[in-house]
């Protein structure tokens, strides 16, 4: 337990680094995946959310739509957030070698 502690006091007084301070090669690898992934799941929301948007008009909107519809947003702003890191990581990227 008492390795537990110490590990869990030791990541907690770390010295954090912001977006700036990462150099390219992890901007990259962070990047990269992040936007991957958020377009994935961006996709995955619009398309079902259409499809489902179809089925509640000709079916009604019942209590698993609904949940249906939440689990979607959050797919959704997770896709956002993904996304919105790959930006990010794109725009220090950009500033650093090509301004």
């Amino acid at each position: 337990m008492k390795i537990v502690k110490a590990i869990s006091a030791a990541w907690s007084s770390r010295k954090k680094k912001t977006w700036a301070e990462l150099n390219d090669w992890a901007l990259i690898l962070i990047g990269l995946p992040s936007f991957a992934t958020g377009t994935y799941y961006l996709w995955v929301a619009t398309t079902v959310t259409q499809d489902l948007i179809v089925w509640s008009k000709h079916n009604g909107l019942t209590f698993e739509a609904i949940l249906v519809f939440a689990f979607l947003g959050s797919i959704a702003l997770s896709g956002l957030y993904l996304a919105t890191v790959a930006k990010r990581c794109y725009g220090l990227i950009v500033e650093r070698n090509f301004k």
